[in-house]
Order: structure tokens, then C-alpha cells, then sequence
């Protein structure tokens, strides 16, 4: 069994454990799931900004201004355009439909700002204390705390009656979102391969926030500056959502926003979206983040023969 399948197998059951035991427990095991689930979203990111520190202090990767710009501005371009496709689905499919919980949604000018501030730390700190933790010892911290936060999130879901019903009506949601995600990104890649005539753009674009996957990829079939390029647009994919969806979402509520993540819903960047959207939006978010994950490998071997 390959590493991303026991990943997933893993992830689902974590899940599954929690809604168990939040059947058993009820309500009253809400209050210390919403504890445990803030604790670990924070954890989670801390040690993700960590990884991403550590690895910024081993790379040059900012060597090649041109790639650079085009990078970040590909990565935001596709990234909205999931985000407008997706938005048009559900306009469509969700027409004068309450799909927030009140009270679950009222966001605090604090939580962008304090991601933020945790995403820098985090950051700062792994680009200069990059070997106080090794990058294995670091990898399973992070999958060890995100399936603590799963578990907590199907707690909260268990022992919340309304929020459990609230899931079984919205499998719709869990149809359009990767389809909304996959088509936006593909259109506005085909408009940028229009005047930039380099087919790894439109193929990376594609990566949807894979940027392991996607850079090794392009290393076989287009050379080292695809591979570069793949690896930090796909890179900057995860990363703008830290910094972007929690402020975005403050003055935009709709589960389009979860597009703009891609592939990394369904793990990396899966607090930033439990904190800023709820925990309603989890089991969209590990559907979405699984079902792109799945397509992205024989998406890409498509489109390397266009």
C-alpha cells in the first residue's frame, strides 16, 4: 500500500473514530473538542511554517526573478479563477440558500491577523533554527497532530446533532467544489498559455497546490526550470492561503473559497479553513483536496501530450 493511501485510509479514520465517539458522548462532549480542535489547528500550522522555513533555509529558490513573478502571479491567478468557477456552481446548485451556521461563522479580526503572525514565527523560525528538528521527526509531528485534529473535528460533529444534519444536505457541495476547482484553474492556465508559450506553465497550473508531485513531474518532462517553476507556483498555492482565505473570508462567506487550496485541503491547509469557514467545511474540504489529488496525476500526463 503506497504512503498516500495509508495517509488517506488514515485521515478517514481518524474521522470516522471521532463522529464514534461524539455519537456516544453527545453534547457534552463539545466543549472539550472545541479546546482540542483550536489547540491542534494551531499546532498544525506552527509546524507546517516550520517545514517551510527549514526547507526555505536549505533552497535558493529565488535565484530566477522572472520565474519568480510569473509564479506568484500565475499561483494567484489560477487560485481565484477556482474560486469563480466554483462560485458560479454554487450560486447555481445553492440559489437562496442559508449554507453558514450564525454563530459558527462570525469571524474576529484577531484570527487573520494571529495566523499570520504564527505563519511568520513558524517561518522565521525554521529558516534559522532550521535543525532543531529534523525534516522526518518534523513530518510525522505534522501528520500525528493533523489526525488528532480530525479526530477532534468528528468529535464536534458527533456530539453537534444540528451539524451532523447540516453535513447529510450537503452533498451537492461535495460534487462541484473539485470540479469548480479543476476548471477554473484549467481556464485561466489555457489564457496565460495564450501569451506565454510554455507549456510547463499551463501543465503546473494544473498542479493544484501538489508542488512535490507537480515539480518532480515537470523535472522528466520539461528540465530543471519547469520543475523550479512548477514547484514554487504550486508552493505559493498553499502558501497564499494562509495568508489570504482568512481575510478574504471575512467579508466573502462561501465554500468556493476552499478551491482556492486545491490538493492541500485535506491536510495543509485544512485548519485555515476549520478556523476561518467552521467545522462544517471539513468533510468538504477532505472530499475536495482528495478527489484533486486522485486527478492531478493523469491530468498532468494529459496534458504533457497536448
Amino acid at each position: 500500500m503506497s504512503p498516500l493511501v495509508s495517509f488517506l485510509l488514515l485521515i478517514l479514520l481518524s474521522l470516522i473514530v471521532g463522529i464514534i465517539f461524539g455519537l456516544i458522548l453527545k453534547s457534552s462532549i463539545l466543549r472539550i473538542s472545541n479546546i482540542l480542535l483550536f489547540a491542534t489547528v494551531f499546532i498544525v500550522i506552527f509546524l507546517i511554517g516550520f517545514s517551510s522555513g527549514n526547507y526555505i533555509s536549505t533552497k535558493d529558490i529565488f535565484y530566477v526573478n522572472f520565474l519568480l513573478l510569473i509564479s506568484i502571479l500565475s499561483s494567484l491567478l489560477v487560485s481565484f479563477g477556482s474560486i469563480i468557477v466554483t462560485y458560479f456552481f454554487e450560486k447555481k446548485f445553492f440559489k437562496n440558500k442559508k449554507i453558514f451556521e450564525k454563530n459558527e461563522n462570525k469571524l474576529s479580526l484577531k484570527i487573520p491577523f494571529l495566523l499570520i503572525i504564527i505563519i511568520i514565527f513558524s517561518l522565521i523560525t525554521g529558516i534559522y533554527f532550521n535543525n532543531l528538528i529534523n525534516e522526518e521527526t518534523l513530518q510525522y509531528s505534522i501528520q500525528f497532530f493533523l489526525f488528532i485534529l480530525i479526530f477532534s473535528v468528528g468529535l464536534s460533529i458527533g456530539g453537534d446533532s444540528k451539524l451532523y444534519e447540516n453535513l447529510k444536505n450537503m452533498w451537492k457541495i461535495y460534487i462541484y467544489l473539485p470540479i469548480g476547482a479543476l476548471l477554473g484553474s484549467f481556464i485561466v492556465a489555457s489564457f496565460m498559455y495564450f501569451f506565454i508559450s510554455e507549456k510547463y506553465i499551463l501543465i503546473s497550473s494544473l498542479g493544484m497546490g501538489w508542488y512535490t508531485y507537480t515539480s518532480s513531474f515537470l523535472l522528466y518532462t520539461h528540465g530543471v526550470e519547469a520543475s523550479f517553476f512548477g514547484f514554487l507556483q504550486n508552493y505559493l498555492r498553499e502558501l497564499f492561503t494562509f495568508f489570504l482565505i482568512p481575510f478574504v473570508a471575512r467579508y466573502f462567506k462561501s465554500y468556493s473559497l476552499i478551491t482556492f487550496g486545491g490538493a492541500t485541503t485535506m491536510d495543509n491547509t485544512l485548519p485555515v479553513y476549520i478556523l476561518t469557514l467552521g467545522k462544517s467545511t471539513t468533510v468538504a474540504c477532505l472530499i475536495n483536496g482528495i478527489i484533486i489529488t486522485i486527478a492531478v496525476p493523469p491530468l498532468l500526463f494529459l496534458l504533457s501530450f497536448l
